[in-house]
């Protein structure tokens, strides 16, 4: 009987590396879609960031931007961290090429 599900079994799933990523995708899609709303919340006396005029007023709040902002990092972070402890399991997946044999089917390491 097999027991439930390690968190190493876990953070090898393909989905979570394309759920994060989707993550920071939709996110970086919404920071260029209301790009006003960054500028505004950077905008200084200092620099060159002006907010343009807004159609009727609409505009993301600073909640709104800092959320999306937090998003698209943490899910890159996430993607890329999927992605390197994926390479831990296809060493664990490798043949033994001193072991294998012609005649012999190929059984895979136990985990």
């Amino acid at each position: 009987m097999r027991s439930m599900a390690t968190m190493r079994d876990f953070i090898h799933y393909p989905i979570l590396m394309a759920l994060f990523t989707l993550i920071s995708f939709v996110a970086m899609i919404w920071l260029i879609i209301n790009a006003r709303g960054v500028a505004r919340l950077f905008a200084r006396r200092t620099n060159d960031l002006e907010p343009g005029a807004a159609p009727r007023g609409v505009t993301a709040s600073a909640g709104a931007v800092w959320t999306a902002i937090v998003l698209f990092v943490l899910g890159g972070f996430g993607a890329f961290l999927m992605l390197y402890l994926s390479g831990e399991r296809d060493r664990a997946d490798m043949i033994d090429a001193d072991r294998a044999a012609l005649n012999e089917p190929y059984i895979p390491p136990k985990r």
